[in-house]
């Protein structure tokens, strides 16, 4: 199958990436399986420099919600192509490794077990779309670590365990991301000055109606 580009093997029990070798796969749905390791015996296989069991070189979606991954460290040696990651209801608890993923654009990360975003780097240049919701954070302060991610235009951060009302979040969140458009299912406009100056920022709650895109279909949108 040396020119396959899609492949689809949602709840299937498969619980490694060991031995997938396909040069042109460009698309991988592993959703709802038992992956706790992306390869079998990663101490043996995996040098922190080179893995030998992954070849996928031109891989940029990869979906692996609802596995039982804990960490993303050895997700630079699937491919250093991938754009969309989708890691919702994980167990993953550190973002250490992040910085190598840097042709991310969407990171998926709903539903884990993250109470800091210490992982995120200046390197992540095409980040535009990440989403945190239903996670550990209760600290506002760890949003600051976000500040780096200049190309970001959506950030779902609701359902954590943050003291702070959902429109109180979207104001601390655009006071440090005022580049941003979209705040959980809220958007932000800038409203104009009768000079046609760019002014303040406006941030308006659409509710509970919007769909966030990890509830959608894996096409990126």
């Amino acid at each position: 199958m040396a020119y396959l580009q899609v492949l689809t093997l949602n709840s299937n029990r498969v619980s490694s990436l060991s031995g997938l070798k396909q040069p042109s796969l460009e698309c991988l749905e592993l959703n709802d399986n038992v992956i706790s390791h992306l390869i079998q015996n990663p101490d043996e296989n995996f040098d922190g420099e080179y893995c030998s069991e992954i070849d996928c070189p031109n891989l940029s979606t990869l979906a692996l919600s609802r596995n039982a991954l804990e960490t993303i460290e050895q997700f630079m040696f699937v491919s250093i192509k991938l754009r969309v990651l989708y890691l919702s209801y994980n167990k993953i608890d550190k973002l250490k490794g992040l910085e190598h993923l840097s042709n991310l654009s969407h990171l998926h990360l709903r539903g884990n077990q993250i109470s800091s975003l210490d992982g995120f780097t200046d390197n992540l240049k095409h980040l535009s779309y990440l989403n945190l919701r239903e996670n550990l954070l209760h600290d506002m302060d760890e949003l600051t670590k976000l500040v780096c991610l200049k190309s970001l235009k959506t950030l779902v951060v609701s359902h954590n365990s943050f003291r702070k009302n959902p429109r109180s979040i979207a104001k601390k969140v655009l006071k440090l991301l005022p580049w941003l458009e979209r705040i959980d299912k809220g958007t932000v406009s800038t409203v104009q000055s009768d000079n046609g100056v760019k002014g303040s920022q406006v941030y308006s709650d659409s509710g509970e109606s919007g769909q966030d895109e990890d509830e959608g279909s894996y096409e990126e949108k």
